[in-house]
């Protein structure tokens, strides 16, 4: 399968590469930024080249896809958004997406989360995708709504994150409409 680029007048969604590293670690080393994810704060630019690495085999690798999101105009990468294979016989998964603040309230999320969700359930067949976010973080549970995503449950974070642990909203979508609550 070759990997599936999505653009519009504004945005792309293509591969990562090592040549994002500098623009993603602008996002990713603010604590602001990341104290709504489950990653800690990248603290050198060998903290995002690991991470793209990673998420960069998981295409090949046959584990997932993730595409860095890229304001056409500037070539600047200004947000990510991975959707990764939850079970062994990949009909589940999972989706996570950071934007960097400059690029928030634009539509951006949306339109990615809503690219990758379209990607995942028509290109790779799986019937159900979730996503996660701290229950404090609104507005990826927003971007989650819009995208027709539906409230399944919370539940108490096993992680002390900053002293607290956080309560968890699940979203789902999924073809299989027993999985709607």
């Amino acid at each position: 399968m070759i990997f599936p680029v999505y653009e519009d007048d504004i945005y792309m969604m293509r591969e990562m590469a090592l040549d994002d590293a500098n623009d993603m670690f602008e996002y990713l080393r603010d604590k602001d930024v990341m104290r709504y994810t489950a990653s800690p704060t990248h603290i050198t630019i060998e903290d995002t080249k690991a991470m793209i690495r990673k998420l960069s085999s998981s295409f090949p690798d046959g584990q997932g896809i993730a595409w860095v999101v890229v304001d056409k105009q500037s070539n600047k990468a200004i947000g990510h958004i991975g959707l990764y294979y939850t079970d062994v016989n990949k009909m589940n998964a999972s989706v996570g997406f950071i934007i960097s603040p400059a690029y928030q309230n634009h539509g951006i999320a949306t339109w990615a989360l809503g690219n990758c969700i379209n990607f995942g359930l028509n290109q790779l067949k799986v019937t159900r995708i979730e996503a996660k976010c701290k229950s404090v973080n609104v507005a990826s549970e927003r971007v989650m709504q819009k995208c027709g995503m539906v409230f399944l449950e919370m539940k108490k974070s096993p992680f002390l994150v900053d002293g607290i642990y956080y309560d968890i909203k699940t979203y789902i979508i999924s073809l299989n409409k027993d999985y709607i609550v």
